[in-house]
């Protein structure tokens, strides 16, 4: 395989690792809970954005930010 041909493939597997990882591993969402009024709610915090939303059971719905 020439040089120029290993650099192309080289290119292509890195941007297909790369998009693998942001779209599927590690997850764009890390989960947890918050309680409230008696009651526990999901909870889940964009890992690049940082924004917090809870689910009050009428859907994620912005929460502080």
């Amino acid at each position: 395989m020439s040089r120029d041909r290993w650099m192309i493939v080289a290119i292509i597997s890195a941007c297909l690792l790369v998009g693998f990882a942001y779209t599927v591993w590690p997850t764009p969402y890390r989960y947890g809970t918050v309680s409230g009024a008696g009651r526990v709610y999901p909870m889940r915090i964009d890992r690049l954005s940082g924004e917090v939303e809870v689910n009050t059971g009428q859907g994620w719905r912005s929460w502080g930010n």
